[in-house]
């Protein structure tokens, strides 16, 4: 008879703290931010195009319906 079939020999999964990761997206997504409007400011000084923001806007409603999804408060 084979016991090892019969008991889980896998670990556990780790929890996430969701909480903590919510925090760390806000963070990334506020330098991300602040990166861009001080890149667009140079790309302004020589006269070029700046960058979109569209990309951060997806970046937030994409956080929004997560942290919707997984109940947390906004």
């Amino acid at each position: 008879m084979n016991l090892y079939r019969y008991i889980s020999t896998s670990k556990p999964e780790e929890k996430i703290d969701l909480q903590k990761v919510h925090s760390e997206l806000v963070n990334i997504e506020n330098n991300i931010l602040e990166a861009t409007n001080k890149h667009n400011e140079f790309l302004k000084e020589l006269g070029l195009n700046q960058l979109p923001l569209t990309i951060l806007l997806i970046l937030l409603i994409n956080n929004l319906l997560l942290m919707v999804h997984f109940g947390l408060q906004i």
